[in-house]
């Protein structure tokens, strides 16, 4: 036979395809064997099977040898790294352990056969020279294959050259799995006699393979001559293949059909079918497998060549190590490298001892440790290290490791009691929990299963004996931990209380208390107690609380007890060494005396333990022999009255506890009578309002006393002065004031202090109380005058000698306030403004003491739109001249105006410009007009630049025609034409001659240039009639 390539184009693995592509796209090989070499090889291989059948042969795995040789470049760069060679080459045997092929390839040689040549790197047409061995499979791993294929692999011949296979690695870094688990995988196919699925072996480019099995199939003598393969209908018009998520999809939509109009239903997971994909292409069928046999036999029968290059003679792997991760699910193998032979390493890995063990990865030489990612959770897995360049019989020890998604729980120190302890533990807080328990050093374990919570109160326990325990988290029915060992406890025996300690005794009785290690129900204590010196003890027993009041005792007498822990009826602690307290009626303490002129208020401090019952207070003048005493309630003061003024007193006080126990007298403490000032720290004040203040003070005064209080501004000289303030007295004593003092200037600092007049002759000193300041008053009484681009703002003033802040901005927008500062007055011009917009504006007060009040509620104005100017009229007509008048209520002092105006009938207009107005009235005067004219003219607005009205419509006017002598005709109203003798109105350049009596009528406005009167005639007015002369 001659040498035969099967070639699969780079397209079946590199190129990435639509979602839907038709099958004419698909790759095919590159080269095609005859029908007669077809046919040859397929009658060699029919024959061996029907060998091998007699034989039973091919029961166990085989062990097949590779030769790799690798491409580089001349300087020794470029080739295929050893770490990818071992890892595609684990995927393809797993490829074929996991498809039950029944082969394994190992390596041949103890380092790759590498070519350096920069020619045959470029671009591989086949190996430059005799480098195939004679014993192994030789694959070679190269850079570009001629014709831009990505493998190639030979039939099986007897020829050395058949065992031949060619992969393009060029893309490892990218195509990693689809070399390992597609292309290597499928050039040995064609090594071990595969055909494609689609038939190319048959010599020609579309396969007449039918779709039917059983009668009427050609399976056995077209296609791929295997019958458990469907019919591939590559190449053929009609076909539609879908990519989803990653593999593709025969359509059903597509219409090509065999012979028989049969449609086709193809294989895309067959390693032999030219359906690239990285993930998809993972099977061989059963019918594969046979052949693959019969490839492998007819190969074991030659001559040229064997497969039986030797394993590697090497020291194993050991020391083999797992870890597994359960937050990555991940076993990490660990192991010792003996020997400097291996070509790699293959990790095997297995779910039983016995195997069968399925390569998951491979290393480079000198690597020992590799991270399984493909593990699942809750196996028990079995791996193994086997050197790439051996078989069998130089693997390292069989290593097991659980990947138990069960995690171990944390057990904390347990908290032990006399009969019980506490265990408690954390890390796994699963759904239960089993723990087990034993005297330390038992062999058998106590079990409590199924503990809801992490933590367990273990009770019925042995005092004073050692325990062991453990937990573990139970999280599935199959699902469990490994037990975790607690820390060994030992329960404690019947312990006595210790640290005795007491409240402190009074005359009569004592608070005792005690501590214990550990708290334990059921557990009493039986106290003892007796004076210091005597035989005999009083005991109380059953305390179940730790501490206990004894009274009935004696007053001035020492002490001594002890107490112990009952545990149960027959388990008692001993006693405790003796504590002792001694009774006593306790001496209060003096501290804190206030007095008045004929008053004092006395206070003392009687000590936490005391029982006294009531005090006993004396007192008198300093250096007078005779006490005054008095016996007071159980409440620590007492008032005093009817004393000398102005005369020191001292005073000592002591406790009743009973009729027989009555305390020593306390250290004296004195106090003095007098007309006094209050302290500074009683002057207050509060609710100090722009005008207003509060005054407040307290000082010890006699019933009646009045008070002088007086303010003035900070830094002034004259005080305002309020006399014969009364007050309110408590206890006899306190006496205490509010005073409203009103008409304060805001914004103000003010001093202000007080002095007690006991008598109308006697007052104290006057003593300040705290400065203050009134409120700066807010302005009220806002107002605008507003205009089209400025406003006019108004307020009312609070205060002299205060100047104002005012804020504004356009409402609804959250800019920024313009502020304008340092107002002197209370009216402030804001310019600048945009017609047709409303305001927000505000204002506050800043005091002369430099304080500032509230801004004022928040008001809005709005400014009018630029609008065409009002009230149009013409006046003061002349035969040449006339005065153009108008109105514009808005106008701001730079408001202008533009007007126009021409003769009726003509085209252009004569414009008038940068005319003004005055509080919103405005007019201007034509000139050189000429008599007897109608004119028009309109007007318009301009109240900013860039912003104006548009043009009034037009008024018009007519120029009166000259007249030689404007005189009466005869008597009658001055706007009437009939009486002129110009038959029309005078006008302001008329001469007027008065020959008859005539009225200018009720509210109407005459003109001429000048009067003359006939003797005897007269010009009568109506009502606000006016008569403008000279205009």
């Amino acid at each position: 036979m001659r040498s035969t390539f099967i070639n699969l184009l780079i397209g079946v693995i590199w190129m990435a395809f639509c979602l839907s592509t038709n099958a004419q796209n698909q790759a095919v090989c590159g080269t095609e064997i005859s029908a007669a070499d077809a046919k040859e090889l397929r009658q060699k291989m029919l024959a061996l099977k029907q060998k091998m059948a007699r034989k039973s042969a091919f029961t166990t795995l085989t062990y097949v040898p590779i030769r790799p040789h690798i491409i580089r470049k001349s300087d020794g760069s470029g080739g295929f790294e050893l770490s990818n060679m071992n890892e595609v080459m684990a995927m393809t045997n797993r490829q074929y352990m996991m498809n039950g092929v029944g082969i394994q390839f190992y390596f041949a040689g103890t380092t790759p056969d590498y070519i350096d040549n920069d020619d045959v790197w470029a671009s591989f047409a086949g190996p430059p020279g005799p480098f195939d061995v004679p014993n192994a499979l030789n694959q070679y791993y190269v850079h570009f294959i001629q014709g831009n294929y990505a493998g190639l692999g030979n039939y099986p011949g007897n020829y050395v050259g058949s065992t031949q296979s060619i992969i393009n690695v060029s893309k490892i870094a990218t195509s990693k799995r689809a070399i390992g688990e597609h292309l290597i995988p499928h050039e040995l196919g064609h090594n071990f006699g595969l055909d494609h699925t689609f038939g190319s072996g048959n010599g020609t480019n579309v396969s007449n393979e039918l779709v039917t099995r059983g009668p009427g199939a050609n399976c056995s003598t077209e296609g791929d001559f295997v019958c458990d393969t469907p019919a591939d209908p590559s190449n053929r018009p009609g076909v539609v293949v879908n990519y989803i998520n990653g593999c593709y999809v025969y359509d059903p939509a597509s219409t090509a059909r065999d012979a028989n109009g049969e449609p086709y239903n193809p294989s895309m997971t067959n390693i032999m079918s030219s359906w690239g994909s990285n993930s998809c292409l993972n099977d061989f069928t059963a019918g594969q497998h046979d052949r693959i046999q019969q490839g492998l036999a007819l190969r074991q029968s030659h001559t040229a060549y064997t497969l039986d290059a030797p394993a590697t003679d090497l020291a194993p792997p050991t020391n083999l190590s797992l870890t597994f991760t359960l937050a990555q699910k991940t076993v990490t193998a660990t192991w010792q490298d003996n020997t400097t032979s291996e070509m790699g390493y293959f990790i095997e890995r297995a779910t039983s001892a016995s195997g069968p063990f399925v390569p998951i990865g491979g290393v480079a030489p000198n690597v020992t440790t590799f991270t399984d990612t493909l593990a699942q959770t809750d196996v028990i897995y079995y791996y193994r290290i086997r050197p790439s360049n051996t078989t069998i019989n130089h693997l390292s020890p069989t290593v097991s490791v659980s990947t138990n998604s069960c995690l171990p729980i944390q057990a904390t120190s347990p908290n032990p009691a006399r009969t019980s302890a506490v265990l408690n533990w954390y890390g796994n807080f699963g759904p239960s929990y089993n723990l087990n328990w034993r005297l330390s050093g038992a062999t058998e374990w106590n079990a409590v299963d199924g503990i809801p919570s992490a933590g367990y109160s273990l009770t019925g326990l042995t005092a004073g004996t050692t325990y062991e325990w453990r937990v573990q988290a139970v999280c599935s029915a199959t699902s469990v931990s490994a037990f975790v060992q607690g820390q060994t406890f030992t329960t404690f025996t019947c312990v006595a209380p210790y640290t005795l300690g007491n409240t402190g005794a009074t005359s009569s009785s004592v608070g005792l208390f005690w501590y214990v290690s550990y708290n334990e129900s059921g557990r009493t204590y039986e106290l003892r107690y007796r004076p210091i010196g005597t035989p005999n003890w009083n005991t109380v027993s059953g305390i179940t609380s730790q501490s206990y009041s004894l009274t009935g005792l004696t007053n001035n007498t020492a002490y001594e007890w002890q107490v112990k822990s009952v545990c149960s009826p027959t388990e008692s602690s001993t006693f405790t060494a003796s504590s002792t307290f001694a009774t006593v009626c306790r001496v209060p303490t003096t501290t804190n005396s206030l007095a008045s002129q004929t008053r004092a208020q006395l206070q003392w401090t009687q000590q936490a333990s005391t029982n006294a019952q009531a005090f006993q207070l004396r007192y008198r003048p300093v250096g007078n022999p005779t006490w005054t005493t008095v016996t007071t309630s159980i409440q620590p003061t007492y008032s005093l009255s009817a004393l000398s003024p102005d005369v020191t007193y001292e005073w000592e006080v002591a406790s009743v506890c009973s009729a027989s126990a009555v305390s020593d007298f306390s250290s004296s403490a004195t106090f003095t009578t007098g007309c006094f000032p209050p302290k500074s720290q009683d002057l207050n004040t509060s609710s100090i309002m722009p005008g207003s203040v509060e005054f407040y003070w307290f000082v010890g005064a006699d019933p009646g006393t009045l008070f002088t209080l007086r303010y003035r501004p900070t830094g002034t000289p004259t005080w305002t002065t309020v006399s014969n303030l009364t007050a309110t007295t408590t206890n006899s004593l306190y006496t205490s004031r509010t005073y409203l003092q009103t008409g304060l200037l805001p914004g103000t600092n003010y001093e202000w202090e007080v002095a007690t007049a006991c008598s109308p002759t006697q007052s104290s000193t006057f003593t300040a109380g705290p400065t203050f300041s009134t409120q700066c008053a807010t302005p009220f009484n806002l107002y605008p005058t507003v205009f089209v681009t400025s406003a006019y703002l108004y307020w009312d003033a609070v205060s002299p000698a205060a100047t104002y802040e005012v804020q504004y901005r356009q409402a609804g927008t959250s800019n920024d306030w313009t502020t304008i500062t340092n107002i002197n007055s209370t009216t402030v011009t804001v310019t600048g403004l945009s017609s047709n917009s409303s305001y927000d504006w505000q204002v506050r007060t800043k005091c002369g003491n430099g304080s500032f009040s509230p801004y004022s509620s928040v008001r809005t104005f709005y400014t009018p739109g630029c609008t065409v100017p009002t009230n149009l009229l013409t006046t003061n007509l002349t035969t040449t001249s006339a005065q153009l008048n108008w109105s514009f209520a808005a106008a701001n002092a730079d408001t202008r105006y533009q007007a126009r105006y021409r003769a009726l009938g003509a085209t252009d207009w004569i414009v008038l410009d940068n005319l003004t107005s005055s509080n919103g009235a405005g007019y201007t005067v034509l000139n050189g007009l000429m008599s007897g004219t109608a004119y028009e003219w309109q007007i318009r607005t301009l109240c900013s630049v860039g912003e104006s009205s548009s043009f009034s419509g037009s008024v018009t006017f007519s120029t009166p025609v000259p007249c030689s002598g404007m005189y009466t005709l005869k008597s009658g109203s001055w706007s009437d034409v009939t009486v002129w003798s110009c038959n029309r109105l005078p006008v302001g350049s008329d001469v007027v001659e008065l020959k008859h009596v005539v009225n200018l009528p009720a509210g109407y406005v005459g003109t001429a240039q000048r009067l003359q009167f006939f003797p005897g005639i007269t010009l009568t007015y109506g009502a606000d009639a006016r008569l403008r002369l000279g205009f």
